[in-house]
């Protein structure tokens, strides 16, 4: 054995690119942070607005810097919005809207009454 450090890879031919071109563990360290952090703030806010889609909050999350109170903001508002559009507006009915629903129901009884009584009055003439 002419050099017994040959088996170590600092000796070895292309060890230095390898490692040049790897993660440091600091690099590893702050990514796997990163990453831990997001996926609490995506399943926080998932709690928080079980209706929301995974995509919608993650899009959130993402444009409020993983903000997740802020991140909540924009989503109830979004939901909101989406909400009043596929509502029809938010126009306000409530109670009195069934109210004026048997109203036209009534109305509309008495008009087939009268309209079926003079079908039937002109073609007895």
């Amino acid at each position: 054995m002419d050099n017994p450090n040959v088996e170590f890879t600092r000796d070895v031919a292309g060890a230095l690119k390898e490692r040049a071109e790897a993660q440091s563990m600091m690099a590893k360290h702050a990514s796997a942070q990163r990453e831990a952090m997001q996926e609490a703030c995506l399943g926080a806010l998932r709690k928080a607005l079980p209706g929301a889609s995974a995509e919608t909050c993650l899009m959130a999350l993402e444009t409020a810097n993983w903000d997740v109170d802020r991140a909540h903001a924009q989503v109830k508002a979004f939901m909101g919005a989406a909400a009043t559009v596929a509502g029809g507006g938010g126009s306000g009915k409530g109670r009195s809207s069934k109210k004026s629903k048997r109203r036209r129901r009534d109305d509309s009884g008495s008009d087939s009454d009268s309209s079926s009584a003079s079908s039937s009055s002109s073609s007895s003439s």
